[in-house]
This record gives C-alpha cells, structure tokens and sequence, in this order.
C-alpha cells in the first residue's frame, strides 16, 4: 500500500502542476511530459484516474457504479477554486476546493460505510490546502503540494475513528 500511495501522490502532484502551467512553461519546468498533458482537464483527469485505481485496489467492497459517481463528483471539484463563492470576491478558496475534493467520495462512503474516514480525508484535505497557501505564495510549490496532497492523504480512508 505504501509503494502504490507514493506513486499515486507523485503522479497527482505532476498531473496537478502540469495542469495549471503553460505549454512554454512545462517545456522549461517538466521537459519530459509530453505537451498535449499539459492542459487543466488532463490534470483533472488524471487525479480522478488515480485515486478511482487506489480506492479500486484498498476497497475493494465498493460497487461499480460508485466509481463512476464519484469520478464525476472528483471531476467536477477539480474544476473549481470557488472564487464565485460569494464571501471570496474573486480569490481562490482553497478550502473548498480541497473539502469538495474529499467529498467527491461521498459515493465510495455510501457503499463502504466508510463515512466519517471520507469526510475526515475531505476535511484535512481542506485544511492543508488552505494553510499551505496561505503560507507559499510560489505556484510551483502550491501546485505540487495540492495535487500531491489529493494522493498522499488516500490511506485515511483506511483508519476506522
């Protein structure tokens, strides 16, 4: 499990940074990623691939279509800082965005019973993507850390509160 989380936070971090950069950008930072990965939606993607495989492999009660409704729940807050929200007025809210990251497994908590390890993952990622940008202002650092994070925090899912 260790080996498959440090490859799943590795590849959410790349995908995630990768994602937010700009073509001339990734030819510079990520040489070796092919250009056509280096657009938001493969970031969105490719985050929603990787923790649907974790989730597939460490839970493996969860049904089929949950995959599914969680994958276009996942997609669906990748897509979203939440600047439109209105107490924000334009500024992205990182909470939110790492809350709803997490809750996109509501699906995966109703066929494993797994409530309260979905919501404490989605609360903690919540929290560290606030506070780590609240302190670095270096999108480098922000976006690796963001998209790694969404990998890295998957084994709460498997500690019972």
């Amino acid at each position: 499990m260790i080996v498959v989380t440090v490859i799943a936070t590795i590849l959410c971090a790349i995908s995630y940074r990768a994602g937010g950069m700009s073509k001339e950008e990734a030819k510079i930072k990520l040489p070796w990623v092919p250009l056509f990965l280096v657009k938001g939606r493969t970031r969105d993607i490719v985050c929603v691939l990787v923790v649907m495989l974790w989730v597939y492999l460490f839970l493996p009660q969860v049904k089929g279509i949950l995959y599914l409704y969680s994958s276009i729940l996942m997609f669906l807050a990748m897509t979203t800082y939440w600047d439109r929200w209105p107490p924000n007025k334009g500024r992205d809210n990182f909470f939110m965005h790492g809350l709803f990251i997490g809750l996109s497994l509501l699906p995966i908590a109703y066929g494993s019973g797994m409530w309260a390890e979905v919501i404490i993952r989605a609360v903690v990622l919540g929290f560290l993507m606030r506070v780590w940008c609240s302190v670095f202002s270096n999108v480098d650092m922000e976006e690796y850390f963001r998209g790694g994070i969404i990998g890295a925090t998957l084994p709460l899912l498997l500690f019972t509160p």
